[in-house]
């Protein structure tokens, strides 16, 4: 709601992300959305972005753990940190 008030909603992407240390090092991501946005309804990351994040993982490092979640929300994997940058992360939900 707060983020409303700063910008409209229309102008800003539906997706959020979430960016913290892994408790073993490197970094974890919730990939989530914002839920007053006119395009939330339209996400689905569980069609192809999990199985798109994942595949760019297992490409850096072939014992990464794949992404998951449900439809508007989800992420990294719990045990193992991602290979993946923000900006990594952001063009593969494109």
């Amino acid at each position: 709601m707060s983020i409303a008030t700063l910008a409209s909603l229309d102008r800003l992407r539906p997706e959020t992300l979430l960016v913290r240390e892994h408790k073993y090092g490197g970094i974890q991501y919730t990939l989530g959305c914002l839920p007053n946005h006119p395009q939330t309804q339209h996400l689905n990351y569980t069609a192809k972005i999990f199985e798109r994040l994942s595949q760019a993982e297992l490409a850096k490092d072939a014992s990464s753990e794949g992404w998951g979640g449900r439809r508007t929300v989800g992420g990294s994997g719990w045990n193992t940190s991602s290979n993946l940058t923000p900006e990594e992360v952001i063009a593969l939900l494109d």
